[in-house]
This record gives C-alpha cells, structure tokens and sequence, in this order.
C-alpha cells in the first residue's frame, strides 16, 4: 500500500493544480493534478528521486528540481512530463515563460536562477542548452544578522 502527499497547491483560471507524491513499495513517483470545477484530473507520473524544490506558472504548468542535476516540467492539464537538459550548478528555482523573470527577453523558455555565495547567475534554456544570461552580485553585509 502507498501514500500520497500533497506538496503544492496553486489557483489556476477556473480552478487549481497540485503536485502530488506518491510513495508505494516500489518507489516514489510524483503527479500534477488539476481541478477544472468538475472533476480532478491527473497526469502520468514522473519518477521522483529528491525533490530539492518545485513550482507553478501559468495556465496550470508545474516544475520540479530533482536529484541528480534533473529537472521536469509539464505545461499543464492533459500534457505529459518533460525532462530538461541537466540545470547548471547552483540552480534553486526556476522561473516558468511568463512568469517576468529577472533577466527580460522572449519569455518563451525556463530560466534557472543559480546561487553560489552572494552572486545570482541566471541561466536561460534556448536550443536545448542553458546559457547565462544575467549575473548579480548582491551586496551581502556578512555577521549583520545579530
């Protein structure tokens, strides 16, 4: 027997999405779900090693950060996962098309936004390939906190 675990709720345009885990005797597995005002729907999962982080953007799409420099998206109900290419060193969160990212451009791909110490690298996916497309130095006042 399994379990599920809910991880992220968001609302949607005229409903919501979920991440859902899943956890059974031959591994974990993870789901997007979506209520439409009827009824949930849900997609084919994803196999889950680690989740390091996950998220919403528009239209009900989702992201998940995983283990092993992985990462998967999926664009919403009715639509199936999606691997991308290994995230850069560093990566955090990613920031969905449209979602007004940092870095302005086309909005039509993932940035990985990347820490390392006080500087924030952005990364765009174009071509199947992540290229840098912002650094900041963020002005850190180290042993301010107390």
């Amino acid at each position: 027997m399994g379990t599920v675990r809910v991880l992220g709720l968001t609302s949607v345009p005229g409903g919501n999405a979920a991440l859902l885990a899943i956890s059974h005797p031959g591994g974990n597995s993870l789901l997007a779900a979506w209520w439409d005002g009827t009824r949930w729907t849900v997609s084919a999962p994803v196999t889950a090693a680690g989740v390091r982080a996950l998220g919403f953007g528009p239209g009900g799409s989702a992201w998940l950060l995983l283990g092993g420099s992985r990462a998967e998206t999926i664009a919403g109900a009715g639509s199936t996962w999606r691997a991308l290419p290994p995230v850069p060193a560093g990566t955090k969160v990613l920031a969905p098309p449209g979602m007004g990212t940092l870095a302005p451009g086309t909005g039509g791909s993932y940035d990985a936004l990347a820490v390392a110490g006080s500087r924030l690298t952005v990364w765009r996916l174009a071509g199947g390939a992540w290229g840098k497309v912002q650094q900041i130095s963020v002005p850190v006042q180290y042993g301010s906190s107390g």
